[in-house]
């Protein structure tokens, strides 16, 4: 009766001090999983906003802290009414911050950002819509070209009059479609260009 009765009691302490051991070991995953899902919880993201979180933690008046980091990528809609946020008397307390800085040299307010980088802008445009023409003058003598070997097919008798006026039509449509095309490209350039 003693054997029954002391083996009990030594299964159930061993049970009792195996099991948190087994528990311990399926509470702490492998260091492989914590660093994989480290590095997948570290970014979070959506259409035009990227947030990165660290890992570790730095000490701010004696309490621990994440450090966080936010990439964040601007629209052209929220850099518009940004622009527009900035009211005029933010702009003289502006002005006045810059004239009460000691320093040597004199601030000059025109306006104007970088006079240099917009004349560069400019001048670029002006390359650009050059570049433009030259493409619209090229289709121009391709279609020129192609009227002149139809007029020769005429004149040879290898079509007939009717047939190069809908060539000719339909050549010209086609240029036009060119010349539209041709158009957006150098609008959508100019666009790009003069957004600073």
């Amino acid at each position: 009766m003693a054997m029954s009765s002391l083996s009990p009691a030594t299964s159930s302490v061993r049970s009792i001090c195996q099991q948190p051991r087994i528990t311990a070991k399926l509470r702490t995953p492998p260091k492989s999983l914590l660093s994989l899902q480290g590095n997948l919880l570290s970014w979070s993201s959506s259409a035009n906003y990227v947030k990165l979180r660290a890992r570790n933690t730095i000490v701010v008046k004696g309490l621990p802290q994440k450090r966080n980091a936010t990439i964040k990528c601007a629209t052209m809609e929220e850099i518009e009414a940004e622009k527009f946020l900035i009211e005029k008397n933010a702009r003289e307390r502006m002005e006045k911050a810059i004239d009460s800085v000691l320093s040597n040299f004199n601030s000059i307010r025109t306006g104007r950002s970088n006079p240099a980088m917009l004349d560069k802008v400019e001048e670029l445009s002006k390359i650009v819509s050059k570049q433009a023409e030259e493409g619209k003058v090229a289709i121009r003598n391709i279609r020129r070209d192609a009227i002149k070997s139809y007029d020769k097919l005429e004149k040879e008798k290898k079509l007939s009059e009717d047939n190069v006026k809908d060539l000719s039509v339909d050549l010209q449509k086609v240029t036009d479609e060119y010349m539209k095309k041709i158009d957006t490209i150098f609008k959508q350039k100019e666009k790009e260009l003069l957004t600073v």
